[in-house]
């Protein structure tokens, strides 16, 4: 700085923190909101001085004129990035380039990602989670920009139920849906943009399906179609259409009342939404009203649709035709039954003292007293129907709780020994302790056959048997069961591509315990 300049400290900091600063939003605040986002890592300056500009009123008029002409350079130049300067046509788009950034693995080397420096300590899906949730409602139009871009599907292949419903609550607290009760109308609806666009295969009720048609939905008028929908009530439809073609292909139409009860409907299926209850309900009345004229008028779509559905879903054959399909929540159990076959496990039930007293009835029970325990829910406590089949039992419906009750408490200390010494290999000599009552014993039996599992699973062999519980067999799913086979459709799961990797997913030849059928798996999402 010149001797003479009359510049004091005092008035350069206030050039510096006041007037530079004010001088700038005045001249900007003329410039028109484009809604782009534009970060810039460094703007070069032009600033020229005479000895005549070292007041404080030309420093802060200079300075503030040449950092606006500068920055207006930048903002008119094409939305390309450079070394420097990245810009991006909106907000949504910027959370939408980062989100791929993310999932790509490069957003922590990128500059221009400084704001989101909190959430890059997360992981990948957490801070997917955490920036979308800040900003509620950029949401719907972050996804679908995603979509657009053909990147969605890599970010949500990272994503677990749990996942999508901290997603859906926060789409939810977004624009809240005051009614989520269904009509038959919203089922067509549902059903149509299913059948228009997305492959259909296996479930139809699954949360990433539920996702993809809500914003297909909202791809014909987002501010209406938010409004009336969410990605819950998109599931809510779509499970009730997964009932329903359950239902219209193993019953003729004047059975569809009785089999769309609740009291019904909880005997065979997994425990349903009231919501989801009472469209099925409102299916099941309209069914059985007398006018059959008006009957028939008001069911032809919904009739045409799951007609459609199901022979998408798969063609049947005479054999399908006479079999039944069960939806559970805990259908991953089946998974366990390569390996329970290969360690000729029923063979050891039925040689123990239980087998010789019960036969057959003793693998059942003993299957489902396991899978209880596995649950941490008590014997007496009701059977899910994918663990129901896992047992043995498969027409759920015809669960007998008080033979598994009567078979259980059969069993002295001696004959629970000798079970865990076939089954695991455990002396009996070792620790009595293991057999002095059922939870003890299902406890250390059921250890012994998560760590086999895990075992053979590419990424899990350390894993915890409460994980492995978590993360493989509490999978919903649906079963189909005919004379010659039980077929396996489990939701779409993140870590399904270990799964078949390692050959878990591989078909069972003639289980002995589920009357010889041969159990096949499909895992969507590969």
């Amino acid at each position: 700085m010149p001797a003479r300049s009359s510049l004091t400290q005092e008035v350069v900091d206030r050039v510096v923190r006041h007037g530079f600063a004010a001088e700038c939003v005045r001249q900007l605040s003329s410039l028109p909101d484009s809604g782009s986002v534009v970060r810039i890592r460094r703007l070069p300056l032009d600033l020229k001085l005479k000895s005549s500009d070292l007041t404080e009123a030309a420093l802060v008029r200079l300075w503030a004129n040449e950092f606006c002409r500068a920055l207006t350079t930048v903002l008119r130049l094409p939305g390309t990035d450079t070394v420097a300067v990245v810009t991006s046509e909106s907000r949504a788009a910027w959370l939408a380039r980062f989100i791929s950034h993310l999932v790509a693995g490069s957003a922590q080397s990128r500059w221009e990602y400084e704001e989101f420096a909190d959430v890059l300590k997360l992981g990948t899906v957490d801070a997917v989670l955490a920036v979308l949730q800040r900003e509620p409602l950029e949401i719907v139009p972050v996804l679908r920009l995603l979509q657009r871009e053909r990147r969605l599907d890599n970010v949500l292949a990272l994503f677990s139920d749990l996942a999508y419903e901290q997603l859906f609550a926060s789409i939810g607290k977004a624009k809240p849906v005051q009614d989520l009760e269904l009509s038959l109308q919203d089922l067509v609806t549902v059903g149509a943009s299913v059948r228009s666009a997305l492959p259909v295969a296996g479930i139809l009720a699954s949360r990433p399906r539920a996702l993809l048609v809500f914003l297909q939905l909202a791809g014909t008028d987002e501010s209406a179609v938010v409004a009336h929908w969410s990605p819950r009530r998109v599931l809510y439809a779509l499970i009730a259409l997964d009932t329903l073609v359950n239902v219209t292909q193993s019953s003729p139409q004047e059975m569809w009342q009785q089999r769309l009860t609740p009291a019904w409907l909880a005997s065979t299926a997994r425990s349903l939404n009231p919501t989801i209850l009472a469209v099925l309900e409102q299916v099941g009345r309209l069914t059985a009203e007398r006018d059959v004229t008006w009957r028939k008028q008001q069911l032809a779509p919904l009739v045409q649709l799951l007609e459609s559905l199901a022979s998408e879903i798969g063609l049947r054959t005479d054999a399908q035709k006479q079999s039944h399909f069960v939806s559970g929540d805990y259908v991953g159990f089946l998974l366990l039954v390569g390996l329970i076959d290969r360690f000729r496990w029923p063979r050891v039930i039925l040689e123990s003292g239980l087998g010789r007293r019960w036969g057959n009835r003793a693998i059942t029970c003993c299957l489902a007293g396991l899978a209880q325990h596995l649950l941490e829910k008590n014997i007496d406590s009701d059977l899910d129907p994918g663990v129901a089949v896992f047992a043995g039992w498969l027409d759920p419906a015809s669960v007998n709780r008080g033979l598994l009750q009567s078979v259980l408490s059969s069993a002295s200390d001696e004959d629970r020994a000798q079970l865990i010494e076939k089954l695991t290999g455990t002396p009996s000599t070792e620790d009595k302790t293991l057999a002095s009552d059922w939870t003890t014993t299902f406890g250390h039996v059921g250890d012994y056959l998560l760590r086999e599992f895990a075992s053979r699973i590419r990424g899990f062999r350390k894993a915890t048997p409460a994980s492995i519980v978590n993360t493989f067999l509490k999978q919903p799913g649906r079963i189909m069961i005919d004379d010659e086979r039980i077929h396996v459709t489990l939701q779409p799961n993140p870590f399904h591509v270990a799964l078949h990797l390692s050959a878990v997913d591989e078909t069972v030849d003639a289980v002995p315990w589920l009357d010889n059928r041969r159990l096949q798996f499909q895992l969507e999402g590969l």
